[in-house]
């Protein structure tokens, strides 16, 4: 069993620094913090404010690490007795994700032995992060991907690596951000760790669950000269789930029914394009969409759209992480949000939980961001 130190990214460039590793790209960018003001939340038909938060964003690195172990479960690389969060690192808990076991004082993590072979292509290779999940993308690889781009790292690189085969919408986001990084995608088997040479890694530009506001930024600014919009956004839409293990909205049915005797339009984001979800949401004044489901497509809306979040009760009043990462992406873009808090059914695994979404709150909810 190994023991390991936990390098975290906003610590990458001081990590190159101490242990002689090459900085090949600085994104010179100045840290700042981040001001979210207070947001509404319906509790048990009661009106009440979320307080303000300060979130930080920070400079990114990409360093060039000689000689290293790769764990394809996660795509951590391990150099020098340290652990350093290079592929899953959506979460606080990112060690413990899998087959790392976190100390007790936070600082240390330990890996069980695992059969470890030689990586096929031992030079230059870039460490992408998780493509198989569509938030995680986001999260984890968005920043990767446009910092690669910055870099002008094409030449230089053979192979990026990341988790498995990405959905067809992030097939298609990577494809317009970056389609020589699509090009050259390859995977790690989850089972193995590998021994490499040559791998360049990169920091993120924030610490979860802060979102990277340059790149969600410069990912809008690429849709928006891709893609051209109707001039209105006047659609009333709720986002549903199909087909899902968590999250489930237990009285769906219902709810669709309600929703759109009002006139919502209810889409599905996972049966349809990359396309058809931007253009959907794009075209929304008001949106309704549960928490944890497609909340990256809210980057694709005007300023101004009015955005309900149903969460499950207690999670965004505690300042769950992914509460505060919708709370970020809609005072980025200018969006009006309120949260609708919802009945736990069954077990409370607080952001996986499942809801009964109650009409009358709901209603309560809507007459309130409609003014």
């Amino acid at each position: 069993m190994k023991n390991l130190n936990i390098i975290n990214n906003e610590n990458l460039e001081k990590y190159a620094e101490e242990n002689n590793v090459e900085v090949v790209f600085d994104s010179n960018e100045n840290e700042y913090f981040i001001r979210i003001p207070s947001v509404g939340i319906i509790l048990n038909g009661t009106e009440y404010q979320l307080p303000a938060l300060v979130l930080q964003n920070f400079n990114s690195v990409i360093l060039k690490i000689s000689d290293a172990i790769i764990s394809g479960k996660n795509l951590a690389v391990i150099h020098k007795g340290n652990l350093i969060a290079s592929g899953y690192s959506h979460s606080f808990n990112w060690v413990e994700y899998g087959e790392f076991i976190i100390s007790n004082d936070k600082k240390r993590c330990f890996q069980p032995k695992k059969e470890c072979i030689d990586l096929e292509v031992s030079n230059n290779s870039f460490i992408l992060g998780i493509t198989g999940h569509f938030g995680h993308f986001f999260t984890d690889c968005l920043d990767r991907l446009i910092l690669a781009k910055r870099a002008n790292l094409d030449s230089k690189i053979f192979k990026y690596y990341s988790d498995s085969q990405p959905p067809s919408q992030i097939k298609d986001l990577i494809s317009l951000l970056h389609p020589e990084a699509l090009a050259k995608l390859n995977f790690l088997d989850v089972n193995k760790n590998y021994y490499a040479k040559n791998i360049y890694i990169s920091s993120l530009n924030s610490k979860k669950p802060a979102i990277s506001s340059n790149s969600f930024l410069s990912l809008q600014k690429y849709i928006y000269n891709e893609f051209s919009f109707p001039n209105k956004n006047e659609k009333l839409l709720f986002i549903g789930r199909k087909d899902v293990k968590k999250r489930k909205i237990i009285n769906q049915d219902e709810i669709i029914n309600y929703l759109s005797k009002k006139s919502f339009e209810i889409f599905f984001p996972e049966e349809n394009t990359l396309l058809e979800s931007i253009k959907t949401f794009n075209s929304a004044n008001l949106i309704i969409i549960v928490i944890g489901s497609s909340k990256f497509n809210l980057a694709f809306c005007r300023p101004g759209t009015k955005v309900i979040c149903l969460s499950p009760e207690g999670y965004s009043e505690n300042s769950g992480a992914t509460s505060i990462m919708i709370r970020q992406i809609c005072n980025l873009f200018k969006l009006d949000l309120f949260f609708c808090a919802c009945k736990i059914v069954g077990q409370n695994l607080g952001l996986d939980s499942d809801l009964y979404i109650n009409s009358s709150e709901l209603s309560q909810a809507i007459n309130i961001i409609a003014g």
